[in-house]
């Protein structure tokens, strides 16, 4: 081994020595200096207790003094301006309180008052004045205590003496503070001699330190740094470092030859270590890679003996299918995980592993059993393989659970309703068909009857549709006890059932059936604690051998089924062809309806509605129309009914809103459009609540109308059975500015307590009432309604009037507001403009006037008619 040496001279002196010299050194320096700061604090500590004792505490007491006397004639204020009895006791309560403190204050000064000398003169003067102040004070508190009218002179009496007291205290504070001050400054300069002293010693400490630590720097630091970075470097196998400090005579000579010795060991345990990776490298490389594979798999692998089944091997997706750990499944064999249940035993998997050896490799369904005792499918891929030297089966599982479920659904849906457990529409054609081939075969007959609920959707609306789920269970289960062994009941959907009577003698066999199925419904349903009774409707089409369409024979039991609820529900119909004929055109309106209503050929009439007094109008009711292609006009009677039955009318009530809107906004701009433009809403509109205010907010903000010229009118039974959630949103459009009208007022239930809650601002009083003035019971009716609405605060309204005596009657009775074709027929928005720009309409009574002659506008040629301005 070469000698190798740091460059300069080698040392010889031991490195422990070298810091126990330079310890020595600096613990003397330290301890000098140690000494004279304790001196120099000692006198410090002295000139500060001397502070502390003696004018410290003086000033503060004489501060609090001060206070106290400032409190005092602050309290004696307090008394001058208290203005009650109670308030002037409470403030004499708190002046004496506050001079007893004073009085204590002042014995608190007194240890600090040195005869003969200033102090004591300041608070000899302070206590003759004092006592003076009080002598004052105490005429000043008996007679704002006695009443007396020159309390405050009293009080102001006092202030000589209160600023002499507070002047003198002040002076005596200024005084000690000068001692203080002049103490102060005297240990300032004893502390800056000291600080000058120390810092000498510091800098002595400071320089002795750094010429120490240079040299130890130099002889130890420096050799040692080179020393470590050697030895990382030969850490991080860099063997071709040099080692320093080889050749020393100290600790660090010993130390770096100790290191050299081990560079060499290290290089030949690295030779050897290099040749023995170059030989496993290549194994774990290929061990990694199909350890990866085998693990990160999805699908469940079992590595098994073939004779005997054991496990040898089972990724984690197969111990996560089955439920153990691997180290469970190691002492399994094949058998245990299968259910045990023929053909799924030992010895059918003995089996399928004798297929794969001889017949290569083999895929089929098994069933499993897990460690929980589930019951699950797999697909399973059983195949021959060889694991070093020695033959095994490996097997790849795939859980096919859920895809077994899906198809048993997807069987059982395909038969059967989900909700009732009856046959579905599928299952029912099928019977139907099979009924139709019988009857050609044997020449005999069948029936198809359809069953509808009435009134189901009152209870779905109304308790929910769980509700209405239980009751459709408990009617299918009637239905079922109702029917003869040998006829098939199926729901169709929602409220729809059909029954089929696969063999009947004659119509009498049908009708039977069809009475005892609406019999068998009567008795009330008990559904979450409500008793429910619901009636149904039944169409029924009779089959023979010469029927031979499906699709035919439903058709007609649908359309007797439309008949029945027609004549009135609750009762059966059998089909005929004259019903067929009314069905077909039915079904063309509806179609033509919807087609207008996406071409746009629904347009609006628009009614003006006038005050009666004057002919004003003050409103407009926005009507809908039908151009129809081929039957020309046609009004809201001829179609609105066909609407509601087929849903049309949720559409064609946006379109009616969406146009009124529009014009609306069109006649606000040209200065024209009155009050406000009514619109009506249904029914259906009003069961998606939220959806329709969705829809209002967006047209109002599309068309830039202003809120407060929307009117929507609303019936009575709408609104009743609409629950309370439109009732939020209603109160939220009215927020806006929307006005809420409530139309054919006394047609409907007419509940005072409804109407007192519900937000309306006018009432309409329905056409019929207002047809037939001269009946009893119709002029109580309106009569009532106008002085119902007067306390309610709303307005009202009369529709439909038609004859100057409905006019003088309804004016008579308080009605401001008429609509009619006695003031204007509906019309377009082009005909009503002129209208709109004069103001009135045709007719109208004059202003003031107490007459009932009717004035017509612009001009009359018999002179009983004037101009309306």
């Amino acid at each position: 081994m070469d000698a190798r040496t740091l460059p300069g001279r080698a040392l010889t002196v031991p490195i422990a020595a070298k810091l126990a010299a330079s310890f020595m050194v600096l613990l003397a320096i330290v301890i000098a200096a140690g000494a004279v700061s304790l001196e120099r604090l000692s006198a410090i500590e002295s000139r500060a207790v001397a502070a502390r004792d003696d004018w410290m505490p003086s000033a503060r007491t004489l501060g609090q003094l001060r206070t106290t006397v400032r409190k005092y004639r602050l309290a004696e204020a307090s008394l001058a301006l208290a203005g009650s009895a109670h308030e002037i006791a409470a403030a004499a309560e708190r002046l004496e309180s506050t001079a007893a403190e004073l009085a204590r204050a002042r014995e608190n000064c007194q240890p600090y008052v040195t005869r003969s000398t200033e102090d004591e003169r300041l608070m000899g003067e302070f206590d003759r004045t004092w006592a003076q102040y009080r002598t004052v004070s105490r005429r000043f508190i008996d007679a704002r205590l006695g009443g007396e009218a020159r309390q405050l002179e009293d009080f102001e009496a006092g202030r000589p003496y209160y600023e002499a007291v507070a002047a003198g205290l002040t002076q005596d504070i200024i005084l000690n503070t000068r001692t203080g001050v002049e103490g102060a400054a005297e240990a300032v300069r004893f502390v800056a001699a000291t600080r000058t002293l120390v810092r000498g010693a510091l800098l002595a400490l400071v320089l002795v330190a750094a010429a120490l630590g240079l040299a130890l720097t130099r002889d130890v630091a420096l050799p040692l740094h080179a020393m470590t970075g050697a030895m990382k470097r030969l850490a991080a196998r860099d063997f071709a470092v040099s080692i320093p400090g080889i050749g020393r005579r100290d600790e660090l000579g010993t130390m770096a030859q100790a290191i050299d010795v081990f560079r060499e060991s290290l290089i030949e345990t690295e030779t050897l270590r290099v040749r023995e990776d170059l030989k496993t490298a290549e194994l774990r490389a290929s061990e990694a890679r199909f350890r990866t594979v085998f693990d990160s798999v999805t699908e469940g692998i079992f590595v098994s003996e073939p004779d005997s089944g054991r496990f040898l091997e089972i990724n984690p997706s197969g111990c996560a299918m089955f439920g153990y750990t691997r180290e469970e499944l190691l002492g399994l064999d094949t058998a245990a995980l299968s259910s045990g249940m023929p053909p799924y035993t030992r010895e059918d998997v003995g089996r399928w592993i004798a297929k794969a050896r001889a017949a290569g490799p083999q895929t089929f369904e098994w069933q499993c059993r897990g460690k929980d005792g589930r019951i699950f499918w797999a697909e399973i891929c059983v195949r021959l393989a060889v694991f070093g030297r020695a033959d095994v089966v490996l097997a790849t599982l795939r859980d096919i659970g859920e895809r077994k479920q899906a198809e048993r659904r997807i069987r059982r849906m395909a038969r059967q309703d989900a909700l009732t457990g009856l046959p579905n529409r599928g299952v029912f054609v099928d019977a139907v068909d099979g009924a139709i081939a019988r009857a050609a075969r044997e020449d005999s007959a069948f029936a198809v009857l359809f069953l509808d609920l009435d009134h189901f959707k009152d209870v779905n609306d109304t308790l929910g549709h769980p509700a209405g789920d239980d009751l459709l269970r408990g009617v299918a289960a009637r239905l079922r006890g109702a029917v003869r062994d040998s006829d098939i009941v199926a729901r169709f959907g929602g409220d729809e059932f059909a029954v089929l009577m696969p063999a009947v003698r004659d119509d009498a066999d049908t009708a039977a059936l069809a009475a005892k199925l609406i019999a068998s419904l009567e008795p009330a349903f008990s559904i979450q604690g409500n008793d429910i009774r619901i009636g149904t409707s039944i169409g029924i089409a009779m089959g023979s051998a010469a029927e031979r369409s499906v699709e035919a024979m439903l058709g007609h039991a649908d359309v007797a089924l439309y008949r029945a609820k027609a004549d009135g529900r609750g009762a059966y119909r059998f089909f005929d062809e004259s019903m067929d004929a009314k069905v077909r055109a039915r079904v063309t309106l509806v179609g033509q309806l919807r087609t207008a209503i996406e071409s746009q050929q629904l347009f609006l009439v628009y009614q003006p509605q006038v005050e009666i007094a004057t002919g004003r109008i003050t409103g407009i009711e926005a009507l809908v129309r039908w151009q129809h292609p081929e039957r020309g006009e046609l009004s809201p009677g001829q179609f609105i009914a066909e609407a509601e039955s087929s849903g049309l009318i949720v559409p064609l009530g946006r379109e009616v809103l969406r146009q009124a809107c529009r014009q609306a906004r069109a006649w606000a701009d040209a200065g024209l459009l009155p009050a406000s433009v009514a619109v009506n809403i249904s029914a259906a509109e009003l069961r998606a609540p939220h959806e329709l205010e969705h829809f209002i907010r967006g047209t109002l903000l599309e068309s830039g109308l202003d809120p407060r010229c929307l009117e929507l009118e609303l019936t009575e039974t709408v609104l009743m059975g609409s629950g309370s959630a439109p009732h939020v949103v209603l109160a939220s459009l009215r927020a806006i500015g929307i006005r809420l009208a409530i139309d054919d007022f006394g047609t409907g239930f007419s509940s005072l307590d409804y109407l007192r809650r519900f937000p309306a601002d006018r009432l309409k009083i329905a056409q019929s009432f207002v047809d037939q003035l001269e009946r009893a019971g119709n002029a109580a009716v309106v009569k009532a309604t106008i002085g119902l609405a007067r306390e309610l605060g709303m307005a009202v309204i009369a529709e439909g009037i038609e004859s100057e005596r409905q006019v003088e009657q309804l004016v008579k009775w308080g009605c401001s507001d008429g609509q009619g074709f006695h003031f204007g027929k509906p019309m377009t928005a082009q005909e009503l403009e002129p209208l709109l720009r004069s103001g009135h309409c045709r007719y109208g009574r004059r202003a003031g006037s107490a007459d009932s002659r009717v004035v017509q506008g612009p001009w009359s040629p018999t002179g009983r008619y004037q101009r309306l301005s």
